[in-house]
């Protein structure tokens, strides 16, 4: 296995080579396009949750974030955006996790979405076991999704109130919750969109 794998390495570089330079250049332009989208979708939930943060600065940070993300395991990237924004605008750190967090929970519904859909339409005569238990996966994480998101609006200030923890991490997560749920209901087509707006970029990419 190493030495297929690194055999795979070493025609990497005669694949690009080999590849349509417009092709590429459309796909790095693409791929390049969805970083403004994010930032407006950024911009949105941060000024939902009372943060006035420009779609410039928003796509900066995220810029910056995403290459920590590529160098660092587990998002850490994400913890990082939201300490750059608290460090250079003074904003809420908690607020700003928050959007984070719902950013991600609207990236989590896409990619699920489109995993059922890419399912659905390229197993539409006949479904494999195996492509069968990830659909039902996809499903389960969905519903998961939802149903933590209502019992977090539900009872997760009066959870993390009676945990013995220090006043200050009970004011975090209010400031957290309060940027996850700041948002008004009338954004939420227009997030979806954008946010399908990204993943259509990912895709054509």
């Amino acid at each position: 296995l190493t030495l297929r794998g690194r055999s795979d390495l070493d025609q990497l570089p005669g694949y690009v080579a080999a590849a349509d330079p417009l092709l590429l250049l459309v796909a790095l332009g693409v791929y390049y396009l969805s970083f403004p989208l994010r930032g407006y979708r950024w911009s949105i939930l941060l000024r939902g949750s009372g943060e006035r943060v420009t779609v410039r600065d928003a796509t900066e940070i995220l810029f910056v974030s995403w290459l920590v993300n590529c160098v660092v395991p587990a998002k850490l990237g994400d913890i990082y955006r939201a300490y750059l924004l608290r460090m250079n605008q003074l904003v809420s750190l908690g607020r700003t996790l928050g959007t984070v967090f719902i950013e991600r929970i609207f990236d989590l519904f896409a990619i699920a979405i489109l995993g059922l859909a890419a399912g659905f339409w390229s197993f539409r005569t006949g479904f494999d076991p195996y492509v069968q238990f990830v659909l039902v996966i996809g499903v389960v994480v969905v519903i998961a999704l939802a149903v933590g998101m209502v019992l977090m609006r539900s009872f997760g200030r009066r959870v993390i109130g009676r945990m013995p923890v220090p006043q200050r991490i009970v004011e975090l997560y209010e400031r957290f919750e309060e940027g996850v749920f700041a948002l008004p209901a009338r954004q939420l087509p227009r997030l979806g969109f954008i946010t399908g707006a990204v993943w259509a970029c990912e895709s054509f990419r």
